[in-house]
């Protein structure tokens, strides 16, 4: 009874018995939630707590979190966490020369595991429009690398933008349905040609 009252008396006066058994689970208590409201906020919900008592959130992690640059609110801690996403990762991403990354694009780069050598590579692929955090997270979703980039070079499509190679991949085009497309046409068809006889095919 006394620790129902101290969580009732904390701010959840209608907490459900399942939360509280989760709150109880998870030692969560008085103590835990005023840290956790001086932390990222009053207005925190019971999901929000029982989340930082998962994921282990602390005023450390939140500290080391701000100091790279992002004031973040609790479901950002709660999305940083989960994701594994550390201070290190953020300062190894921020020195991939890039003048700016934002808390989504950093959730974006983590979600697709990228690291610093992939964006390295990604640069010496030749491209000759500026790479952006938007578009690495695009070429890595679609799965589009050096071979493939090399792979349409040799079929005759040298100079793709981002844009056409993942529309490209999206539409699997390869070497042989270029070669059908093209003895169909009776020339090299255009990207935008190729889409369309893939589309039609």
């Amino acid at each position: 009874v006394d620790y129902i009252k101290d969580i009732q008396d904390d701010g959840f006066k209608d907490i459900a018995l399942g939360k509280l058994i989760g709150f109880k689970a998870l030692k969560i208590d008085p103590v835990y939630i005023g840290r956790m409201k001086k932390l990222a906020g009053s207005d925190l919900s019971s999901e929000d707590i029982m989340s930082f008592a998962a994921l282990k959130v602390d005023e450390k992690y939140a500290e080391e979190m701000y100091k790279t640059g992002y004031k973040l609110t609790g479901n950002g801690l709660i999305q940083f966490k989960a994701l594994g996403i550390t201070p290190e990762y953020v300062k190894e991403m921020m020195s991939t020369g890039f003048e700016e990354i934002t808390m989504d694009e950093i959730v974006q780069l983590k979600a697709q595991d990228i690291n610093p050598e992939y964006i390295k590579e990604v640069k010496g692929m030749g491209f000759k429009e500026k790479i952006s955090v938007p578009m690495i997270v695009k070429l890595k979703i679609f799965k589009v690398n050096k071979e493939y980039i090399d792979q349409m070079k040799s079929a005759g499509y040298p100079g793709l933008s981002i844009d056409q190679l993942t529309e490209f991949k999206i539409f699997k085009i390869d070497r042989a349905f270029i070669d059908k497309a093209t003895q169909f046409v009776g020339s090299k068809p255009t990207p935008e040609k190729l889409i369309q006889l893939k589309v039609a095919d």
